[in-house]
């Protein structure tokens, strides 16, 4: 079960959900590992969420209306619209916090080097558009005021989820 950002039908990266690795290739570029950490997110508060995560059933509620699902159990198109739009989200540069406009600017650099002839990051042909749910859903990730809570149950979580796949 891999998920993966291509360019010419070669993999720039990939994630494999089942043993939870992001991988690189060698023509990876600074977008990549976003692309790939998205697909990460989402398979991690799916976990969450299955265990009863309050936060993490929230957030999922919010993805699955966002890239048209009906479970959790998203397809590869949702897949990448997710990923893909966490590209598009930072691409844009517009920091949800002062403090992380310096980062989103030199993001957005990136981004705009490495898609220097396309007008929009695209799913199957077809542009991915941010609306404000997915926009505030994005902030709200980057915000530490908005995670201050769940960030401790998360971590809390995952090390114990951590200390599942290591045994």
């Amino acid at each position: 079960n891999s998920l993966y950002q291509n360019k010419n039908n070669q993999p720039l990266g990939q994630y494999d959900v089942r043993e939870r690795i992001i991988s690189l290739s060698k023509e990876s570029n600074p977008t990549t590992f976003q692309h790939e950490m998205m697909h990460w997110w989402k398979s991690t508060i799916s976990t969450f969420a299955e265990q009863g995560n309050k936060q993490a059933q929230a957030d999922l509620n919010i993805l699955n209306k966002y890239v048209k699902a009906d479970s959790n159990n998203w397809n590869r198109e949702q897949e990448e619209i997710f990923a893909r739009s966490w590209e598009q989200y930072l691409r844009k540069g517009i920091a949800p916090t002062k403090e992380l406009q310096t980062v989103f600017d030199k993001i957005r650099d990136w981004f705009i080097e490495i898609y220097k002839s396309a007008k929009d990051i695209v799913v199957n042909g077809k542009p991915v558009k941010l609306d404000n749910n997915i926009i505030n859903y994005f902030d709200n990730l980057l915000s530490l005021e908005s995670n201050k809570n769940i960030e401790l149950d998360y971590n809390i979580k995952y090390d114990r989820l951590q200390n599942e796949v290591d045994n």
